[in-house]
């Protein structure tokens, strides 16, 4: 039998709407958090999985590790799949709390967009010595 977990990932990768809203509160508030998205609501969940979808047709989520304890659980994942013609894959976690029948209230989903094509990836690492040569700069 599949964890929570897993069955979290599992409802992903039907590519179907349903799937998904059957593991939330119709009072869910789901943020994508990298994205700068935010979706409520049973029609929120149906939207964040059509844009899912729009975005990456052939999207499939590998599970790597989750648990769920009392009304808490985390779902570390990557995502894989095509955008814009360029194969990828995309690391990721998601974070959140259920109601006590089980059903998601708030979800939070984080991830890694300097791995995903045609999204802004933010600045690169300074180097030790630029961390550093700022830390003086501060300091004087």
């Amino acid at each position: 039998m599949p964890s929570w977990s897993e069955t979290f990932i599992d409802a992903f990768n039907t590519h179907e709407v349903e799937p998904m809203q059957a593991l939330t509160s119709p009072d869910i508030h789901w943020e994508d958090v990298s994205g700068h998205i935010e979706f409520r609501g049973p029609d929120g969940v149906r939207d964040m999985v059509q844009l899912t979808l729009a975005a990456v047709p052939d999207c499939k989520f590998i599970h790597h590790f989750g648990m769920k304890q009392d009304n808490s659980y985390v779902v570390e994942w990557t995502m894989a799949g095509t955008i814009f013609g360029q194969e990828f894959s995309c690391r990721g976690a998601s974070v959140g709390e259920t109601d006590d029948a089980g059903l998601i209230v708030h979800n939070r989903d984080y991830w890694d967009s300097r791995s995903f094509p045609g999204m802004p990836g933010g600045p690169e690492n300074p180097s030790m010595e630029e961390v550093e040569a700022k830390k003086a700069a501060l300091n004087t």
